[in-house]
């Protein structure tokens, strides 16, 4: 029996292979053939393949304004500005923003072929929109959009909020200058009034500086813009450094509150709130089959978690001793059915109301205060009213300030407790009318019955942009009073809060004011 040859290291290494000639090719020919073969093939695939099987052109692609949308046949691709592939062939473009007019463009494209994974043709394409009629409302929208993102929750790094009003400014400086129209103090006071944290504090600045600037490019001129926009921001409203402060981040907002301004500021915003002393109403008057409590004109405090206190000033006018009931709205219905309950459908619609509007109306006293109305609700029904106004007035949702003269006058003495109408034991839904004491003022259910629409939105900050916030109203409406819900020692006359305006909900109804008409 033979023994087994076992293989060892000097076997291998003295190992021959010979290679046989192919078709009386031999190896030596046909291997370098196939090394040139596997080279070519290889090139092909890296440098022709790619080109071949996706023909197209690199384009970047620009517009004035930036963020505008890239229509590509007909589905949208990106936003401006843009590096996007376009595929060989004649390609239809199309470019869109809110306020501009939609411009469409035809592009021949052409097949780069050649080394595409590693350079492309770069083509540019770069197009400037035409304002639309309603560019100049630009801002406004910008604003509202910005308002509501502001109070939408605190950003963090999995949350961040979208700088809608630097867009909304950048769109506004492509306007031409003859067609935009914007006072730069008044929209950046505007928009600090509604800062609620650093994000949108960040969002507000940028725009408030495109706008000052009136340009996208900071040049020695639009700086020079800014910084006088800044100087005139402090002078006419100087409680906006404090609300810039207030939302400012720690090592900020202390570097801001020791300058020798901000001190200044507040001390004179204390001395001007300390002077303001409620007084007692002026008297009472009946109108349309109402009672109304009567104020003279005079300025008022509102006191606001952040920031300084605002002082207004308002003129004369005068609140309605009660809430709006149900009986009187359903006189309001049947002079208007298009705001029925049935017509809740087409109300939600149009973005007036939400779904609960009017929930459970029919089965309601007709003494209790209405609710389950949106604020376009309210001044619907303050609008129809006015028709029976006293000759020289008119009837509407009271302004905060209005609103806020009436509780300080309420508040004066406490000594009427019995007549708040807040949450007890055992309250399910609002008191009747003719069950709620009157306070020292003369009101009924002014703290408690229903939160009450105001005529303003709500700002985070009332000290500042009271004038800017006319032309520039926020999102969220603003309501007053605190409700049948909520316990006494969480709400109080100086309680505010915001609330979406189309919200209908068991805790907020509306009280009236009687005001003059302006020539």
């Amino acid at each position: 029996m033979k023994e087994d040859k076992r293989i060892t290291e000097k076997d291998v290494d003295e190992a021959e292979v010979h290679l046989k000639p192919v078709f009386g090719v031999s190896p030596g020919r046909y291997l370098t053939l196939l090394y040139i073969l596997g080279i070519i093939l290889i090139l092909f695939l890296v440098l022709f393949f790619p080109g071949i099987r996706n023909p197209g052109t690199v384009f970047r692609i620009e517009s004035d304004p930036p963020g505008s949308a890239v229509i590509l046949d007909g589905a949208y691709k990106a936003s401006t500005p843009a590096t996007i592939f376009l595929p060989a062939g004649t390609r239809h473009l199309g470019f869109e923003h809110p306020e501009f007019i939609t411009q469409e463009q035809t592009v021949p494209v052409a097949a780069q072929v050649f080394g595409t994974l590693f350079f492309n043709r770069e083509s540019s394409i770069r197009i400037s929109l035409e304002a639309d009629a309603s560019a100049a409302t630009i801002l406004s929208k910008g604003i509202k959009e910005y308002s509501w993102w502001a109070m939408a929750g605190q950003p963090s790094e999995a949350y961040q909020i979208p700088m809608v009003l630097s867009e909304a400014a950048l769109a506004w400086t492509a306007i031409p200058p003859s067609r935009r129209t914007a006072e730069a103090t008044d929209f950046a006071s505007a928009a600090f009034s509604y800062t609620a944290h650093p994000q949108s504090a960040r969002d507000a600045l940028r725009a408030a500086v495109l706008v000052a600037g009136e340009s996208a490019v900071l040049t020695p001129l639009t700086l020079g813009l800014v910084v006088d926009g800044a100087l005139e921001l402090l002078t006419e409203d100087p409680a906006f450094l404090p609300a810039l402060a207030s939302v400012m981040p720690t090592d900020i907002r202390q570097s801001i509150e020791s300058t020798a301004l901000y001190k200044k500021l507040m001390d004179e915003a204390g001395k001007s709130a300390s002077l303001i002393v409620a007084t007692a109403p002026s008297g009472r008057r009946v109108a349309a089959g109402e009672v109304f409590i009567e104020f003279q004109a005079g300025s008022t405090v509102i006191q606001a978690s952040s920031g300084i206190p605002a002082v207004i000033q308002h003129d004369a006018f005068a609140l309605a001793e009660t809430e709006t009931t149900v009986a009187r709205y359903r006189d309001f219905i049947r002079g208007n059915p298009q705001w029925a309950a049935s017509a809740t459908e087409s109300l939600q619609a149009a973005g007036l109301v939400d779904a609960s509007y009017l929930k459970d109306f029919e089965l309601a006293g007709d003494d209790q205060p209405v609710r389950y109305v949106s604020r376009a609700a309210a001044k619907a029904y303050t609008e129809w009213l006015s028709t029976k106004a006293p000759a020289g007035y008119r009837f509407d949702l009271p302004t905060e300030a209005q609103w806020n003269r009436a509780a300080k006058a309420a508040s004066m003495v406490i000594s009427r407790p019995d007549a708040s109408a807040l949450f007890a034991q055992n309250r399910t839904g609002p008191s009747p009318i003719a069950a709620m004491r009157t306070d020292v003022a003369g009101f009924k259910g002014l703290l408690g019955g229903v939160w009450e629409w105001c005529a303003d939105p709500y700002s985070v900050h009332p000290g500042t942009g009271s004038s800017g916030r006319l032309d520039y109203p926020g999102h969220d409406g603003l309501v007053r009073g605190g409700s049948w819900a909520n316990r006494s020692d969480l709400v109080d006359h100086d309680s505010r809060g915001p609330l979406s305006p189309e919200s209908c909900n068991a805790y907020t109804g509306f009280r009236i004011a009687l005001i003059p008409v302006k020539d």
